[in-house]
């Protein structure tokens, strides 16, 4: 009951934090990666 809600509720916030840490992640070295290529191509 009270306590299963805690805990999926709880879950359903890390689980979303850590997928959007991640996506940011991905994200972030995507546009470093364009950055090295736009300064290696000149």
């Amino acid at each position: 009951g009270d306590k299963a809600e805690k805990i999926s509720r709880y879950l359903r916030k890390v689980f979303f934090f850590d997928f959007t840490a991640r996506a940011l992640c991905c994200y972030l070295k995507g546009e470093a990666v364009s950055e090295i290529t736009a300064m290696r191509d000149g």
